[in-house]
């Protein structure tokens, strides 16, 4: 059988591949075997064949946004029920612990807590996080501690440590899964 030419010219050995040049890139493979990973070219690259830039995961928190934020509040209004907030100062509040409990709720995850023991004791953990004293820190705290967050991650933030450390003291149970390691 003759030389075959790939399609930058370049001629190849009749096995199919050439430089840069795979018969599997037209045609697919029918092994299951590969050890490639199968990544889509990125239509919009200036270099044909690059794979796409990953798409970046979205998170899917374990409870609406909606039903977090109206609990937020309600916490708020009984731990600030003697000294009534403005409505602008305790909306801002609520964000801010709205943003502060996702960001804790990943990391706990990540830490593979069980999300229904997350979601049983999200009470318990918002007390932790945002009344340690029995009352509400100021918008500033919050602030502060949600930049902690984004400057060093969660994991080295305040809240975060105050977390571990109601854990580690057993004020606080959650149930982390098993890692399970091979002997």
């Amino acid at each position: 059988m003759g030389k075959m030419m790939d399609p930058s010219g370049a001629s190849g050995s009749g096995s199919g591949e050439g430089r840069g040049f795979r018969w599997t890139d037209l045609f697919g493979s029918s092994s299951t075997g590969s050890s490639e990973t199968s990544v889509a070219p990125d239509p919009t690259s200036t270099h044909p064949g690059e794979p796409a830039t990953p798409i970046a995961e979205v998170y899917l928190p374990l409870q609406e946004d909606g039903q977090r934020r109206l609990e937020l509040s309600h916490r708020l209004s009984i731990n600030t029920i003697r000294h009534p907030l403005p409505d602008s100062l305790f909306d801002d509040i609520i964000e801010t612990q709205f943003r502060t409990e996702l960001q804790i709720e990943k990391a706990l995850r990540s830490d593979r807590v069980q999300e229904d023991d997350f979601l049983e004791k999200r009470h318990q953990i918002r007390g932790v996080l945002f009344y340690p004293n029995g009352r509400a820190f100021s918008l500033e705290t919050y602030k502060d501690h949600l930049n902690q967050i984004g400057t060093y991650g969660t994991h080295r933030s305040l809240p975060y440590r105050r977390l571990m450390s109601a854990i580690h003291n057993f004020d606080l149970d959650l149930d982390f899964a098993k890692i399970k390691r091979n002997r």
